[in-house]
């Protein structure tokens, strides 16, 4: 059941915010589970990956846990120093993203989810 919802939950996701470009060309995506258990739910953790552009790295923006209805987003600054420990300086928009964290915020605190940044 578990595995079913969060694969549910990556399909409206990336229905909705994957053919969404963030500038200057960054695109982002949701993790499904990799098999058909989660193990009662205790394995339900999905990552929101922001693509770069041009085949450079994807870095994880956020995660989401449907066993416990949680979404974690990480902020502008955050992403910025995990580029650096990558040796990627993060080019995407600030605003945009800024724009793009808080619709996806709205859809699932709508969906009931505890949304924290």
């Amino acid at each position: 059941m578990f595995a079913m919802q969060a694969t549910a939950l990556a399909g409206q996701f990336n229905e909705m915010f994957g053919k969404v470009t963030l500038p200057p060309g960054y695109w982002t995506d949701m993790t499904a589970p990799d098999g058909p258990s989660t193990g009662g739910g205790i394995q339900t953790m999905q990552h929101l990956r922001l693509h770069a552009p041009e085949g450079g790295p994807i870095l994880v923006m956020g995660s989401l846990d449907s066993g416990q209805m949680k979404l974690t987003v990480r902020t502008f600054a955050n992403l910025q120093r995990l580029g650096q420990q990558r040796d990627f300086t993060l080019g995407v928009d600030k605003t945009a993203y800024h724009a793009f964290c808080a619709r996806v915020r709205k859809l699932y605190e709508a969906l009931h989810f505890v949304v924290v940044v």
